[in-house]
């Protein structure tokens, strides 16, 4: 499984625990609180530009939703940067890694 996608479902499963609704609904059925407790994810990536990037949209809506946990985060590059290119939680880069 992705890794995304798993920590999408985890963040999901957490949710709807918390406002006691049907758990069902996130599949494979499983105790995601219990897997990876406590990890943290740090993601650092870059590209020529956000359109190459892709899956981003729903990784900033995943670190926004999990920002209290702290589960993910993300800094990014892009060489050929725009006006366009921004986020609401992903960290985005001026200068190369390094």
């Amino acid at each position: 499984m992705d890794l995304f996608e798993f920590l999408l479902k985890k963040k999901a499963y957490s949710i709807l625990k918390e406002a006691g609704q049907d758990l069902s609904l996130i599949e494979p059925a499983q105790d995601y609180e219990m897997i990876l407790k406590g990890a943290k994810f740090e993601l650092f990536c870059g590209f020529r530009s956000k359109k190459e990037f892709v899956g981003c949209e729903w990784i900033d809506e995943l670190i926004g939703q999990s920002e209290k946990e702290g589960l993910v985060s993300c800094d990014t590059h892009f060489t050929q940067n725009n006006a366009d290119d921004t986020f609401a939680n992903i960290n985005l880069l001026s200068n190369k890694f390094g």
